[in-house]
């Protein structure tokens, strides 16, 4: 005796639509513009540290938004330090 084949098959529930496919792309917009928008609502008191090079020389900048320091060090033991005794001081 044959065996019928089903209705449905396996490749109908994987495949997806075109809204689907448009929703899915969407996503990470949505993610980008929520994130910002809670970035924005909640205070963040974390350090800014980023790297610039200067007349060839690297250079790490932090921003301390507690106390609103802009603040330039020389080398990455110097951030690092600077780090630990922020941390250990409040």
């Amino acid at each position: 005796m044959k065996s019928s084949t089903s209705f449905w098959n396996s490749s109908q529930f994987v495949s997806s639509s075109p809204y689907t496919q448009k929703q899915t792309a969407r996503t990470p917009q949505w993610k980008n513009i929520l994130s910002r928008l809670v970035q924005s609502l909640v205070p963040n008191d974390e350090p800014r540290i980023s790297q610039v090079t200067r007349n060839g020389k690297l250079i790490w900048k932090v921003y301390n938004p507690q106390t609103q320091q802009r603040l330039s060090f020389t080398s990455e033991a110097e951030v690092r330090s600077w780090l630990e005794t922020r941390y250990y001081e409040n």
